[in-house]
């Protein structure tokens, strides 16, 4: 369940009496009372569907594939939909002989907003791990002006919506 998630009990089996809803650390701390308890509890899930489950990264072609960088212009690897947070995980492969640095750019065009990157030649590196993004940022990355090298991002987002 993610942390926004929402769950039902019941008291009885079947009924509708004594229902309660309960979220986060208070369904655990709950849980972990009953536990040598004989009471049944009948737990039901109403959270949304997507809340803290695996997303793939929406810059690129909706499969999972890993999105090619270049050196020109910035690429475009995720955008948090409206009204949600996403923890973005996000590798680089350097699938080239040659070292080059790559720039990330979180959520704005300042500098401030950008991260760099050392990607080594012929190996992958974290770039982002689990870092949480608001609603509404993009995540895009470029290699160093004039790089011959060839990189891919790939990578994953959980998405939570408050």
């Amino acid at each position: 369940m993610g942390a926004g998630s929402k769950v039902q009990l019941r008291g009885n089996p079947g009924s509708n009496d004594d229902e309660t809803y309960v979220t986060g650390h208070a369904l655990w701390v709950l849980l972990a009372g009953m536990v040598s308890s004989s009471t049944f509890i009948n737990v039901k899930v109403v959270a949304s569907d997507v809340d803290g489950l695996p997303n793939i990264l929406s810059g690129g072609t909706g499969d999972g594939r890993p999105i090619a960088l270049n050196n020109a212009t910035f690429t475009t690897l995720h955008t948090v939909p409206a009204g949600s947070r996403d923890h973005v995980r996000l590798y680089l492969t350097n699938t080239s002989a040659v070292d080059v640095v790559v720039t990330l750019r979180l959520g704005g065009t300042a500098s401030s907003d950008e991260l760099r990157v050392f990607s080594p030649a012929n190996e992958t590196v974290p770039a982002l791990d689990d870092h949480m993004l608001g609603p509404g940022l993009v995540v895009d990355a470029k290699m160093a002006a004039g790089s011959a090298a060839t990189v891919n991002a790939f990578g994953g987002v959980s998405r939570f919506t408050p």
